[in-house]
């Protein structure tokens, strides 16, 4: 994973752990069922995308291993690429349970999430 791409999923993460502790704090406040459905689906997009970008740092991780042979460290790419595995992972399940909860806020529980 190239120094830009880090950045670039550093700040993705770091905007949607701004837009989780938004999300949370508004669970407590009446929302209009339009305005729990676009958090719902906004949060949906996010939780794809962070998926996404932790199976691209996982194929980082496995491509750049394949030339270090034994004995050799990790790359500074591949300690990126595991950075970035793990922080989103940090955020995958609490960012699925807000998603949940604006879901049944919405009245529309899908399941295919």
């Amino acid at each position: 994973m190239s120094e830009g791409e880090y950045e670039e999923a550093l700040a993705f993460i770091a905007g949607t752990k701004a837009v989780m502790a938004e999300a949370e704090a508004a669970l407590g406040q009446d929302a209009a069922r339009a305005a729990a459905a676009a958090r719902r689906d906004d949060l949906a997009r996010r939780l794809d995308m962070l998926r996404r970008l932790m199976t691209a740092a996982a194929q980082r991780d496995r491509i750049g291993a394949k030339g270090t042979g034994k004995g050799n460290g990790v790359t500074p790419e591949r300690q990126r690429a595991r950075n970035v595995i793990q922080r989103a992972g940090e955020i995958e399940d609490p960012l699925q349970d807000l998603w949940t909860a604006w879901s049944q806020r919405a009245g529309n529980r899908r399941a295919d999430r």
